[in-house]
């Protein structure tokens, strides 16, 4: 029993993809059973780089039989060692550091701190990208008739709390910024018609009175259950459901 556990425990193996064009290594992995041969979940400089040669990769394995733990240690080091091309630092596809997962392997603060940097700002794979209206659509598509993932689940009371309080005092992004006459006139064309939060006021439902004059002043003063300010403005809206604490409603302003 012993030795059929330990079997089990050392399948996973380092491999590296290497192209033609070049013949080099383009891409380090981490697998076990057959993930080496597989072309799903693979990033768009793979993809690039395996379509420029006709679809043609060679597979060669670099270490075998080895624990999860000694394939994660592997692989961030032949990582390291070769570089990445997203970060101008290597040939590798690679656009982590390597050592991620799903099997519950837990990051140093070092190695999330790395993975933060290389992947910011202009190292980002997408950085000014724009998807097109086409691809928009494929992927409304694609999502169309699928359960999210976070539906039914809820807050805890902690996140709730840290929520909020990462929300109070927050900056707005627009704050100090002067608009052109031009970008005023298409805002003016957007919201004609339309009621803003500015026109309306929050009135307690069980009072009926007027106890705010927007989303943001009533957030400020009610305990509203770690909920986010967007949250709030949404229950206002009645883009959410309103839970049963919740006896607030806008008013338009006569």
């Amino acid at each position: 029993m012993y030795l059929v556990g330990l079997l089990f425990m050392n399948n996973y193996y380092i491999y590296a993809h290497i192209r033609p064009d070049k013949n080099e290594i383009f891409y380090i992995g981490k697998g076990k059973g057959t993930r080496s041969k597989s072309r799903n979940k693979r990033n768009k400089i793979w993809n690039d780089i395996v379509n420029k040669n006709n679809g043609v990769y060679k597979i060669i394995f670099l270490n075998l039989n080895l624990s999860e733990e000694e394939a994660f240690k592997l692989e961030m080091q032949y990582i390291l060692e070769k570089g990445r091309l997203c970060d101008n630092t290597g040939c590798l596809a690679n656009l982590t550091l390597g050592g991620e997962g799903t099997s519950g392997y837990i990051f140093s603060k070092e190695h999330k701190s790395k993975l933060s940097l290389a992947l910011s700002g202009k190292n980002h794979p997408s950085y000014g990208k724009k998807h097109t209206l086409e691809h928009c659509n494929n992927m409304s598509k694609s999502l169309k008739g699928k359960t999210a993932w976070n539906k039914g689940k809820t807050h805890t009371e902690e996140t709730r709390f840290k929520i909020r309080k990462k929300a109070l005092g927050r900056k707005s992004p627009m704050k100090d910024k002067i608009l052109t006459d031009e970008h005023k006139t298409k805002l003016s064309i957007a919201k004609k018609g339309k009621s803003t939060f500015q026109s309306k006021n929050v009135i307690n439902t069980i009072t009926n009175k007027i106890v705010a004059n927007s989303a943001t002043e009533l957030y400020s003063i009610i305990d509203c259950k770690g909920r986010s300010l967007v949250t709030i403005q949404a229950y206002l809206n009645g883009n959410n459901k309103k839970p049963e604490w919740f006896t607030f409603e806008y008013v338009k302003v006569i």
